[in-house]
């Protein structure tokens, strides 16, 4: 009974043709087998199975040939015919691992001066000759440098770095790099299909990632797994022969990270561990899963999807870009760092576990209390109902409301300014158009000098207002950052001063600037205007949710908007809700992917779009945010 030959020996490429990859060295051989003009000595350097030996046979068999076709050998002459029966007389292949002393080389150096038996060229290839001892390689040089005319060199090796500088200088320098992916997988299924089989996508994916580039262990894979199946080969085929992590199992995982499921990631990795599972193939596995999810949102073309289908990627859309950045930069990170290594499994958890620590809640994850929502590139602005009895606060006041009893100390004192962190201009929105300049003027003041007196002040005014009205309300608000950051891209100067000078003569009037139906604004500031709407920053985070509440109401609406002389969509978000959508658009402007128009247009759909019913209870903490410690709260 004959022993069955190996995949990667029944489909040694015979010709330059069939060789996979290696696009850029193919194309050098090429022109000087048609040229006639190729060295003395190659030295071909790469890692394993990527095709050095096959290709320095080829050109062995290529140069011999008496009737070449192109730059194809014929396959039909004495020289192509012994050669494929490993029989030709002028052609030598030596392993150097087990032949590497001087007596070997002694033996290349006399027989390179007896003319070929049958062919043009005497062709000599030593394969890993990085194992040559120091003699060999000096009884080498002189040959090497100044070979006789019918005698050329072909040097294989894996370790390029130990090979000495006089060798190297020597030769024409080729380095073989890694299969590349696409190279790899239509290799492998036109095997696949020779041998009479079928393989998914996912399973040349798996065995890409296994092989690392090597399409002589890719063969081998494909053909452990073929022993166990009937037609098709699957992930799950090979699953069961390498304890690998199918697609599925690592978009699993990645959502869990985003998901900041610390609890599932580490149960995962102790059940994978147990089961032997190659941890460093699950990486390179994840960071292409990766690649593909920051291609699609960014481009939002699904024809650049390679491994992920549409509705896969589709997932990731809540997700915020430089989340998915931070996480690529971790896993690399981790995966270089443990290759090779015993602890392998433990440093890429680790750094997993990093990428949730290190996950912001800016855009995609907004964090309230204790608990996160994810929503597709929203930003939640929320507070919670509740009711003042009593206030001892550090500053007291006086007011005559019976909701809040306030007393006024009998000294007059300073109310502290409220802090308003000075916020950098985005500049250069983007080329040829009016920068729509941020500005932290507030639209509405708070009394001029910040001294307290016996009056009611509009800050009392403001909270207590605040209160009446919120307090059986049970609704958060979510506003889509995609949204905003269109408003912010088409936005410009000249709107934004339009709506600011507004503001400013009701500011300007006592009366109406006392008036309920703009004392939600005070101390906010427009931060961008386009056309159709403005976004508008409150000094207090949780006057967001009450203005988002007061807009729910037409009258109201039509209320402001006849006082204002100006009919606009009024977004309302927080001081750190907008310094997170600066740096997305910052970031978003250098990667040219800002939006070019706003889809904001429509009043009606946009209030009613962004209610969601309100599922956090805390009262306490947004008192206390408000007014400091010295607190009490009473149903």
């Amino acid at each position: 009974m004959e022993n069955k030959k190996s995949l990667y020996r029944q489909y040694r490429p015979k010709n330059l043709d069939e060789v996979a990859g290696h696009e850029g060295i193919k194309e050098i051989l090429i022109s000087e087998i048609k040229n006639s003009n190729f060295p003395h000595a190659l030295l071909f350097s790469g890692q394993r199975g990527t095709g050095k030996t096959s290709i320095a046979k080829i050109m062995a068999k290529t140069i011999n040939c008496e009737n070449l076709q192109g730059y194809n050998p014929c396959e039909e002459c004495n020289s192509c015919k012994e050669f494929n029966k490993n029989a030709h007389a002028d052609i030598f292949e030596m392993d150097a691992a087990s032949n590497n002393g001087v007596d070997e080389i002694r033996n290349i150096k006399m027989n390179v001066s007896t003319m070929p038996v049958m062919s043009k060229y005497k062709v000599y290839i030593i394969d890993e000759v990085h194992m040559l001892t120091n003699s060999a390689f000096n009884a080498l040089l002189k040959t090497l440098e100044e070979p006789p005319t019918h005698v050329v060199f072909i040097l294989a090796t894996t370790e390029f770095s130990k090979i000495p500088e006089t060798i190297i200088s020597r030769c024409q320098l080729f380095n073989f790099k890694g299969i590349t992916k696409n190279a790899l997988e239509k290799r492998i299924s036109q095997v696949c299909e020779k041998e009479g089989m079928s393989i998914n996508n996912e399973a040349l994916e798996e065995i890409f990632y296994m092989s690392d580039g090597s399409l002589r262990d890719a063969l081998n894979y494909l053909e452990q797994t073929m022993v166990i199946t009937n037609s098709e080969i699957t992930s799950e085929d090979l699953k069961k022969v390498f304890y690998i992590t199918t697609k599925k199992d690592k978009l699993v995982l990645v959502n869990k990270v985003f998901e900041k499921d610390a609890k599932e990631i580490i149960n995962f990795f102790e059940t994978a561990n147990d089961q032997g599972i190659d941890f460093q193939v699950t990486t390179l596995g994840i960071i292409d899963i990766l690649k593909e999810i920051i291609t699609f949102k960014m481009t939002k073309n699904s024809e650049l999807l390679k491994l992920l289908s549409y509705e896969e990627a589709k997932q990731f859309d809540q997700v915020e870009l430089k989340n998915v950045f931070n996480f690529v930069d971790n896993i690399i990170d981790a995966y270089t760092k443990s290759k090779n290594s015993n602890v392998n499994y433990q440093y890429i958890l680790i750094n997993m576990l990093k990428t949730i620590k290190d996950i912001e809640t800016p855009i995609s994850v907004v964090k309230i209390d204790n608990s996160f929502v994810d929503e597709k590139q929203e930003v939640v602005v929320e507070t919670n109902n509740f009711k003042i009895d009593e206030v001892e606060p550090k500053h007291s006041f006086e007011t005559n409301q019976s909701c809040t009893n306030v007393h006024h100390d009998e000294t007059t004192q300073t109310l502290e300014q409220p802090i308003n962190n000075s916020e950098p201009e985005i500049k250069n929105f983007y080329e040829n158009k009016v920068e729509p300049e941020i500005s932290d003027e507030p639209i509405i003041h708070n009394f001029a000098d910040k001294t307290i007196n016996n009056s009611e002040t509009e800050f009392v005014s403001q909270m207590v207002l605040m209160n009446q009205e919120m307090k059986d309300q049970k609704f958060n608000f979510k506003i889509s950052s995609e949204k905003i950051l269109e408003v912010i891209a088409t936005a410009s100067k000249e709107d934004r001063i339009m709506v600011e000078d507004k503001f400013k003569e009701v500011n300007a009037n006592p009366q109406l600037k006392n008036n309920q139906l703009f004392l939600p604004f005070i101390d906010s500031k427009v931060k961008a205007s386009n056309k159709e709407c403005f976004v508008i920053v409150p000094d207090i985070d949780e006057v967001s949710k009450w203005i988002n509440w007061k807009m729910q109401n037409k009258d109201y609406r039509d209320n402001l908007s006849e006082f204002l002389g100006f009919k606009k969509i009024i977004i309302c978000i927080t001081k750190e809700q907008w310094q997170q959508l600066k740096n997305e658009f910052m970031f978003r402007k250098s990667q040219n992917t800002l939006p070019t128009t706003s889809t904001i247009t429509d009043e009606e759909n946009y209030y009613h779009s962004i209610v969601v019913p309100e599922n956090v209870d805390d009262i306490t903490k947004k008192v206390v945010s408000i007014f400091g410690e010295d607190v009490k709260v009473v149903d």
